[in-house]
């Protein structure tokens, strides 16, 4: 099983929607929550996740005449650390205003990237939507 955290807005070019982590970082940059608790908390998960989350080296691949396929990043069920961290980032951004949903899918998509944690696979109409 793999477990995703997305926002409502929909990244046109995979056709799926955006990772919880673009919601935090758009939160960052929103000078209205600047002295509010609940982004520090943010920011101190958010960095709890740079500190102890590889980066995918692949979030994409090219298909011939087709061009790139651009992927989306699921944690494994395994990985209870960072989805109990990620659930309590979302309950945050929701606070703030961004809600996050958890998505959940056994197909998640071709692999593009693996490591312990986490998975990048290829996006597509098979890849669940929550909004």
């Amino acid at each position: 099983m793999y477990i995703r955290f997305v926002i409502p807005v929909r990244d046109t070019r995979c056709r799926a929607e955006l990772g919880f982590f673009y919601g935090a970082f758009k939160i960052f940059a929103d000078e209205r929550f600047l002295e509010c608790w609940e982004r520090c908390e943010l920011r101190r998960e958010i960095d709890w996740f740079n500190d102890h989350l590889d980066a995918p080296d692949a979030v994409a691949r090219r298909f011939g005449r087709h061009g790139p396929r651009s992927g989306v990043c699921w944690f494994r069920d395994t990985a209870q650390v960072c989805i109990r961290r990620a659930r309590y980032a979302g309950w945050l951004m929701g606070e703030l205003g961004t809600p996050v949903a958890e998505i959940r899918s056994h197909r998640p998509g071709p692999l593009v990237w693996a490591d312990e944690q986490q998975i990048v696979a290829l996006a597509g109409p098979h890849v669940p939507q929550a909004f």
